[in-house]
């Protein structure tokens, strides 16, 4: 003879509906519902307690379905060794346009003495153009960089850029996106 077991896990609406007697405003809510003070608020054939015909949740982190991965382990900066071999980059965009026409700063940081260069720029400057003022503005006057951290935006992910540093045999390392700390340079908040 064999025996078979079957373990059956209760759903999310059950363990929804159970947590509700752990939350002290609903348990107060469920009781105005069954003595009818509470019109908003219903109960369900399965015992839930409903708002407006939809099921309350409890402010239990037990019930509540996980929004994003587990973090990984963080993976720090090196420590820059020589000034301007290791840079941050990153964009001040929505700016009132000035006389010359700029909305845009530019903003890049040497991750060493925390120096940095303030570029203007337009909104509608390409990957190309952008390039050229980092060779004019920053090749020019320190060299070419060992690495580049900046953020996910459209202008360090371009292929254009992307050939770009390659050439110059320049690492880019983009920064885990909602971590601004490992951009830290650059945390700017407008």
């Amino acid at each position: 003879m064999q025996l078979a077991q079957l373990t059956v896990q209760p759903t999310l609406r059950q363990r929804i509906i159970d947590a509700q007697s752990n939350d002290p405003y609903l348990v107060e809510k469920r009781g105005l519902a069954e003595a009818g003070q509470a019109v908003e608020f219903s109960l369900s054939s399965d015992g839930g307690l409903l708002f407006e015909r939809r099921l309350c949740v409890p402010s239990d982190s037990a019930v509540k379905a996980p929004r994003q991965k587990p973090a990984g382990l963080l993976q720090p900066l090196s420590i820059p060794e020589w000034k301007w071999e290791n840079v941050s980059m990153d964009f001040i965009t929505g700016l009132p346009r000035t006389l010359r026409g700029f909305t845009v700063i530019w903003v890049v940081v040497d991750r060493l003495t925390k120096s940095a260069h303030f570029v203007p720029g337009k909104s509608t400057y390409t990957a190309s153009k952008w390039a050229q003022l980092y060779m004019s503005e920053i090749v020019r006057l320190h060299g070419v960089p060992v690495s580049i951290v900046s953020d996910r935006d459209a202008r360090f992910t371009s292929k254009f850029w992307k050939g770009l540093q390659t050439a110059m045999g320049t690492r880019l390392d983009f920064s885990t996106a909602f971590h601004p700390q490992t951009d830290g340079d650059l945390s700017l908040n407008w």
